[in-house]
């Protein structure tokens, strides 16, 4: 028996929760097409809880997130290995058996978050224009849980305005609404329709 560890800081493991639910979500439209074994979650989950760290935002953790599985990856790939990631307290328990059974496939997944790495730092930098933005979020994790998203931000900030409550930063740009209401519809897994699949990389 081992003990059980210490409770992690709230703010970790919830970042790092909703980073992990929207790579997944990512990974689910990416391959919804594919008809062979995807990325398996139970590896991803892995590297979310290496890339934790506290007062992080969700898109800096997701960004975190992305670049330690492409780092690893690239790492294997220079050196002509597939990728090995085994469970930490029991290095016969292999999160990658199934996936990638290929150099060229887990090349393929880190092209994938290439592209969305690229994409999410240049909307932290202000150099993608919001209609582009929109259109690159309903790309990257779907048009529905994305317009939804949207929807509540303009509501929340319609209302402010009509109701004077709106806030300013020292730029004089309009301040944001917390995140909370409007994030959870981007990162409910219900919200948009992704191919079933089993933890393990196989879809049903």
């Amino acid at each position: 028996m081992d003990d059980v560890p210490h409770q992690c800081d709230f703010v970790v493991k919830n970042t790092a929760t909703l980073a992990l639910q929207l790579l997944k979500r990512f990974r689910n439209i990416r391959y919804g097409a594919y008809t062979g074994r995807i990325p398996p979650s139970v590896m991803l989950s892995y590297y979310a809880g290496l890339a934790s760290q506290p007062n992080m935002s969700l898109s800096t953790m997701l960004v975190r997130l992305a670049n330690w599985i492409i780092r690893d990856i690239e790492q294997a790939s220079l050196y002509g290995r597939q990728l090995h990631v085994a469970n930490p307290v029991c290095t016969d328990d292999v999160f990658t058996d199934r996936w990638p059974q290929s150099i060229s496939q887990q090349n393929e997944f880190a092209s994938h978050l290439r592209v969305l790495v690229h994409a999410l730092e240049t909307m932290h930098k202000g150099e993608m224009p919001p209609n582009d933005m929109m259109g690159k979020l309903r790309e990257n994790f779907g048009d529905r849980a994305v317009t939804r998203a949207a929807d509540q931000i303009a509501a929340q900030v319609g209302a402010g305005i009509q109701q004077s409550r709106q806030l300013y930063s020292r730029r004089g740009g309009l301040v944001w609404p917390a995140a909370t209401g409007a994030v959870s519809p981007v990162i409910n897994p219900a919200v948009s329709v992704a191919k079933p699949h089993t933890f393990f990389g196989r879809k049903i």
